[in-house]
């Protein structure tokens, strides 16, 4: 009752965003509206539903889903560096919980799609694959094993590339023994490895 009292408050303004709270939901209602704007694609409204969960009712069962909802807001919305942070978050907080495995994927994907080239700073791109390794590590049975290998994969071939490419400056500017040692390290490291077709290395 209190929950349709209060979206039928939210809806009066013809759509219109609202952030004042007429009455004080519980940890269950602030969830289903941020649910429901979620649905809608409205992610900033989703996301102030799910963190009031937490801002309001930090003990509660519904706190951890809660900030891990408001990380995916953030990530379906291509906001890759603040999803990040609500998915580091939930890890360090609830490292057990149930949903540990998606947020480990998550945190993977937030970095992933924030890797450069293989010409540029990997941080990235090792911080994705760090996390794609927890999944397999631990949680190996899981549904989120597959899409982790696969991206896992991924980055150690634009890692692998990164120091080809680096192997390959250092050889053309005539610092032979940096060459040598990066490109051992490559062979070592990435045994696997394949050029990217194309790729100028020169």
């Amino acid at each position: 009752m209190v929950l349709a009292l209060f979206t039928s408050l939210v809806f009066l303004g013809g759509g219109c965003s609202v952030k004042k709270e007429f009455i004080r939901l519980t940890p269950e209602e602030y969830f289903d509206v941020g649910e429901k704007y979620f649905a809608d694609e409205d992610y900033e409204d989703a996301r102030y539903y799910f963190d009031s969960v937490s801002k309001y009712y930090p003990i509660s069962d519904l706190a951890p889903v809660a900030l891990l909802r408001s990380g995916d807001t953030y990530y379906v919305d291509d906001q890759y560096a603040q999803a990040s942070i609500d998915y580091d978050s939930f890890l360090e907080f609830y490292p057990v919980h149930e949903k540990a495995a998606y947020a480990w994927q998550q945190l993977g994907l937030s970095h992933y799609a924030q890797r450069l080239d293989y010409d540029q700073d990997q941080t990235k791109t090792q911080q994705a694959m760090t996390s794609f390794q927890h999944v397999l590590s631990g949680y190996a049975g899981t549904e989120y094993a597959t899409l982790s290998r696969k991206k896992m994969l991924e980055c150690r071939q634009l890692l692998a590339h990164h120091e080809y490419y680096i192997g390959r400056w250092y050889f053309r500017t005539k610092e032979f023994e940096a060459s040598m040692l990066r490109l051992q390290k490559l062979v070592k490291v990435y045994p696997d490895f394949k050029l990217i077709d194309g790729a100028d290395y020169y």
